[in-house]
């Protein structure tokens, strides 16, 4: 082993008398220098910014009536303002003055905020209120013990709880940028972990992967280059063949040696970076030393093309360069693999899935990750967009579709940003009369803020969100005019701010009832309605008379104990409601009284994507955010049991139970099961592939396992490593669903294993078989 070490020993040696590398080594230390004074602070939210104002009408009006009212939180509120605001709600409210802006609201909430006592503030008026457990916690302690921002956050809390639903919630911290001794005037409104994943999921991938990924690899290949040449020098390789050693093994212990010089560059970066994020951001992250093997692996890919080219041509140059045209040639067929994929196969995948069924004939309509909508066209084995006009926006939510009528169906597009689904929401009627060709009309427009939509028993509708509950017959639906569209973009923003709320739908929410984000919702039968709002878990039924004509009630309330401003989905089967929240335990209620039964933590680190219940039996079905399901039986004791039989378990993209039961699996990108709840024989959907289908998954995605993927290797590889985890998710609620991403990390790394591993053999091969 001594001469093969000696030789790697002196390619160590030739890489580190390279001028390139300290120059390289120089550079990296004045980063890590540069970047070591970054970091963070967290501050306490305690202002209420105009922005959080909910509906200022809405307030407003609650201030107003809360000065003639009995004792309630909104009396003791509205008695503490201030004369001049006072002034302002009387004459707003006996004339048709200049509403109140947010921000003059907002500036009189604040100086309740700011008064040392909270003297607007009872405890026993207060206890009727819903309570976060933040604020239950923060009086439990004794004012003396608090700071003042622990204060001042505490009377935000009250005035939260006092007018719950007006008064959108914030995490208790938000984010800082701070450089040594200077606050940078960059305030995230993130808590500490959603800023974390920004950090860990899109800053430092593309950070590392300039600095590494491009910069480093380049000078890897220029100070590499010459090394192999220089041994093939007649007088350099005559004196190492003299010696009793293997040419294959010789050439080898040339590669590893020459890697050193990525090695030097790529191990202190990475171990600065590691220090600084640790010391200074509170993140310490050890997917870090899991990137140097990747980075190492990735020049391994180019330098084995370098090596071989340098064995048939003895010229640094000829390698350099090559080497270079390799990089860009497997960039280049990377992303044509990319936009092939996100050409042909993404429009196509399935989102979401809604199952019609009636005496005359079955209706499936898909969304599918653009926003496109289809139906399955038995006749043609093919799924068929349904003539809606193109929707202007990003990253497209589609709500609905539902039954409105016979033949009829109706769904709106909003467009899912960080800051939740923004868009008028543009209600449009499906008629399905003569499914071989489909019209497609615009109707009403969607109340405020609007995340779900739901039919009821007589086709009615009610549209769901954190600003209400409203309701509007199918005839208001049906007969009301084409109305202008409005998109998911500026312009759709600009138009939800100037347009009212539609006057056909009417708020069905109970009295003393307000929502708020996070906010999660599920339709009963019989009407009734499962909501959950920040904390609280509501079960309304609907109840009507000549004096209140569908008007719905609150039938039981409960408090969800844990993180209320976390997501959070529900399910509900036959007798019991499923609630889950992130980094939570699945948590079980009584369907009837809401009283806690039972909890269930997930088997493994994988997230849940989503969850649902069959509505005719015990059980839930969750898809993991690495497309596997996992069936869930119910009850004291849940447990996790057996899939249903037949039931596909691999590369799901959706799953739901339909109120009859059935369950609906979409499989393999746009392909359908249908499992009836008798158990009967499964129907299997699958489409006739396009052409260019077939071309992308016969021919250029194999073709992927063929060449080095080396963009994955940067791209998919390095992020998976830095968060733990196989699946990307930015942002939260809806945004995250709409961008959560499956990392690939599988295929990058053997394809550049097993490229790497064939040059080196050719390389040997030559070697060996070569005159000198």
């Amino acid at each position: 082993m001594g001469p093969y070490l000696s030789v790697i020993a002196d390619s160590f040696r030739a890489a580190s008398s390279s001028r390139i590398l300290w120059i390289a080594l120089f550079c990296v230390g004045i980063f890590l220098v540069a970047l070591a004074p970054l970091g963070y602070r967290e501050n306490t939210v305690a202002t209420i910014g105009p922005s959080e104002i909910v509906r200022a009408d809405r307030l407003l009006q609650r201030l107003t009536d809360g000065q003639q009212e009995s004792p309630s939180p909104e009396s003791s509120i509205a008695t503490a303002l201030s004369p001049e605001f006072k002034a302002r709600l009387q004459q707003a409210a006996d004339t048709e003055s200049a509403p109140i802006r947010e921000e003059d609201i907002a500036e009189e909430l604040n100086q309740l905020i700011d008064a040392e006592t909270d003297p607007w503030f009872d405890e026993e008026i207060w206890q009727e209120t819903t309570q976060l457990k933040e604020l239950r916690d923060l009086n439990a302690e004794s004012t003396s013990d608090l700071t003042e921002a622990l204060k001042r956050r505490r009377s935000r809390l009250r005035l939260e709880a006092g007018l719950r639903g007006e008064i959108r919630p914030r995490p208790e911290k938000t984010i800082s940028i701070v450089y040594a001794i200077w606050e940078t005037p960059i305030e995230w409104p993130l808590p500490k972990a959603l800023f974390h994943q920004v950090l860990v999921g899109s800053i430092l991938p593309v950070t590392i992967n300039g600095l590494l990924g491009f910069v480093g690899i380049i000078l890897g290949i220029l100070v590499t280059a010459p090394m192999l040449p220089e041994m093939l020098q007649p007088g350099s390789l005559h004196l190492l063949l003299s010696k009793p050693i293997s040419r294959p093994l010789l050439y080898l212990s040339k590669f590893v040696g020459g890697c050193a010089f990525m090695f030097l560059c790529v191990g202190p970066l990475l171990s600065g970076v590691w220090l600084i994020l640790g010391w200074r951001f509170d993140l310490w992250l050890p997917g870090l030393f899991y990137c140097i093997p990747v980075y190492m692996l990735l020049f391994m890919v180019y330098y084995s093309v370098s090596c071989l080219v340098a064995l048939q041509w003895k010229s640094a140059i000829a390698a350099a360069l090559l080497s270079i045209g390799f990089w860009v040639a497997c960039g280049a067929l990377g992303l044509v693999g990319v936009a092939m994929e996100a050409a042909v196969s993404e429009p196509a995948k399935i989102e979401k899935v809604a199952y019609f069924s009636d005496d005359d004939r079955d209706l499936l309509i898909s969304t599918t990750k653009p926003g496109l909508i289809r139906s399955w066209q038995s006749s043609t084995a093919q799924w068929q967009d349904l003539p809606l006009e193109r929707y202007r926006g990003e990253f497209v939510y589609i709500l609905g579709p539902i039954p409105i009528g016979p033949d009829h169906y109706a769904l709106a597009r909003k467009s899912a940003t960080p800051m939740g689904l923004s868009g008028k929401g543009d209600l449009t009627i499906l008629d399905i009369s003569n499914p071989e060709l489909p019209k497609a009309r615009r109707s009403i427009v969607l109340p405020h803020g609007t995340t779900e939509i739901f039919a009821t028993t007589d086709n009615g509708m009610i549209a769901a969100g954190p600003e209400g509950l409203y309701f509007a017959t199918a005839a208001a639906v049906l007969d009301t005019p084409t109305k202008p569209p409005t998109g998911g973009g500026f312009m759709g923003q600009l138009s939800n701010l100037l347009t009212p709320n539609d006057e056909t739908f009417r708020s069905i929410l109970p009295r003393n009832v307000y929502l708020r984000s996070p906010m999660a919702a599920q339709m009963l039968e019989d009407d009734q309605m499962l909501v959950y709002s920040a904390g609280i878990l509501f079960r309304l039924v609907r109840e009507s008379s000549d004096e209140q004509p569908d008007q719905w009630t609150v039938a039981a309330k409960r408090n969800v104990e844990g993180n209320a401003s976390s997501d959070t989905k529900i399910a509900v089967n036959q007798s019991q409601v499923a609630l889950y929240r992130s980094d939570e335990p699945i948590r079980f209620y009584d369907r009837s009284d809401l009283q806690l039964a039972a909890e269930l933590e997930l088997p493994s680190k994988e997230k849940l994507h989503s969850i649902t219940g069959n509505p005719q039996a015990g059980t839930f079905l969750i898809l993991q955010s690495d497309q596997t399901p996992l069936q869930i039986k119910g009850g004291a004791e849940p447990s996790f049991v057996s899939l249903p039989k037949n039931m596909v378990d691999d590369s799901i993209e959706y799953l739901q139970y339909d109120a009859a039961g059935n369950l609906l699996v979409a499989y393999d990108i746009d392909s359908l099961q249908i499992l009836p709840p008798d158990g009967g024989a499964v129907e299997d959907l699958r489409p006739n592939l396009s052409n260019w289908r077939r071309a992308n998954r016969y021919l250029v995605q194999p073709a992927r396992y063929l060449i080095p993927q080396t963009g994955e290797l940067r791209a998919e590889t390095i992020r998976a490593a830095l968060q733990g985890d196989t699946t990307q998710t930015l942002g939260e609620g809806l945004f995250a669903e709409k961008t959560s991403q499956r990392l690939d990390v599988q295929r990058p790394v053997f394809t550049c294993l097993g490229f790497t591993a064939l040059m080196l053999l050719i390389g040997c091969i030559k070697f060996a078989r070569q005159d000198y």
